[in-house]
């Protein structure tokens, strides 16, 4: 009994060694199927960021086609290459990311327009633009927002778009909204996005002012518009009489501290003013916003737009031009062409 015992006990602790041994050689399959896994979406990642590589130092070299580099990081190397096509207006880049200590590579080919730029600053498409539903709203005193052309260059535009029913209701109706439709909202379905990776671009910019407290500095000209970030409480006071280009008014990054616009006396702003998570939109006084103001949050939170006084805020498509200026100058060299197609 005690020698049959110990032959199925033996013979039991056989295959539960050839068990363990199957989990543990099922485990390492799996640990390596995810590794792999991992490195091919590394690779591909890489791949694309090699695009841009490609199209930087194409940028600072024109005569840079036709031409192999190598890019070393510290995941993995890309091989970027420029070569000119039969359009001398187009140019084709190849990417192929490698990694370290893998067999992983991902291959990206895409095709460029380099006699068309990317449009930087977004079409201006109403005079405010809500691009959150998370907001409170009121806009009185003798304050107007106006989506009509002035300029005869222009279509007219609605006043204020929001991004669905819920921000139109918000709104509500209000004769200070001129535009299509007149009184109320148009639902366009807005998104932050291109805005908040614009404010993402501009904001460690060279040229960039950050301008706080009561400022009586230049806001840029007709010829030389600039960059502002409004971080903390701004006061514009008389001795600015206009501005040029981009402004950018939003909560102060770690304090947390309100992001507030206080504009004083007969001021003029021709171009795009954001409103990038500031707790508070506060207009007050006799200041005229020529081109399109947007209202965006890229954290969830509550944005309080309270538009009062004398606050005009006048759509014009030709304020585009001194926004896409003033970027322009600050992202000349960062700039990306045109994406016609791209396959992997």
């Amino acid at each position: 009994m005690g020698r049959a015992m110990l032959i199925i006990v033996t013979g039991m602790l056989i295959a539960l060694g050839y068990t363990f041994m199957g989990m543990s050689n099922q485990r390492q399959a799996l640990t390596s199927q995810s590794v792999s896994k991992a490195n091919k979406a590394l690779a591909q990642n890489l791949a694309h960021s090699g695009l841009q590589f490609a199209i930087d130092k194409f940028n600072s070299d024109n005569s840079w086609v036709n031409s192999e580099s190598t890019v070393d990081l510290e995941d993995g190397s890309i091989q970027i290459e420029v070569n000119t096509t039969g359009n001398p207006d187009i140019i084709k880049v190849n990417s192929t990311a490698t990694m370290n200590g893998s067999d992983a590579e991902h291959k990206v080919v895409a095709r460029y327009d380099i006699s068309q730029k990317e449009n930087l600053v977004p079409q201006f498409n109403s005079s405010l633009g809500i691009a959150t539903d998370d907001f409170n709203f009121f806009l009185g005193g003798s304050s107007n927002i106006n989506g009509y052309d002035e300029t005869g260059q222009c279509e007219d535009r609605p006043g204020v778009e929001v991004k669905s029913s819920d921000g139109k209701s918000k709104v509500g109706e209000n004769e200070r909204i001129d535009g299509t439709p007149e009184d109320e909202a148009s639902i366009s379905g807005i998104e932050y996005d291109p805005y908040a990776d614009l404010v993402k671009r501009l904001e460690d910019q060279p040229q960039t002012e950050r301008i706080s407290g009561n400022y009586k500095g230049d806001l840029g000209t007709e010829d030389d518009p600039g960059i502002f970030f409004i971080e903390d409480y701004t006061k514009l006071t008389g001795g600015i009489s206009e501005g040029y280009g981009i402004m950018v008014v939003r909560a102060g990054g770690e304090l947390d501290l309100e992001g507030e616009l206080d504009v004083a006396g007969n001021f003029d702003f021709n171009g795009l003013v954001i409103f990038e998570n500031a707790w508070e939109m506060d207009a007050k006084g006799t200041p005229t916003i020529n081109g399109s103001v947007i209202v965006g949050s890229t954290e969830d939170q509550q944005v309080n737009i309270d538009i009062n006084g004398n606050v005009q805020l006048q759509y014009d498509c030709t304020a585009h031009d001194y926004a896409n200026m003033a970027a322009e100058k600050d992202l000349d060299a960062d700039r990306i062409y045109k994406q016609l197609s791209i396959y992997e």
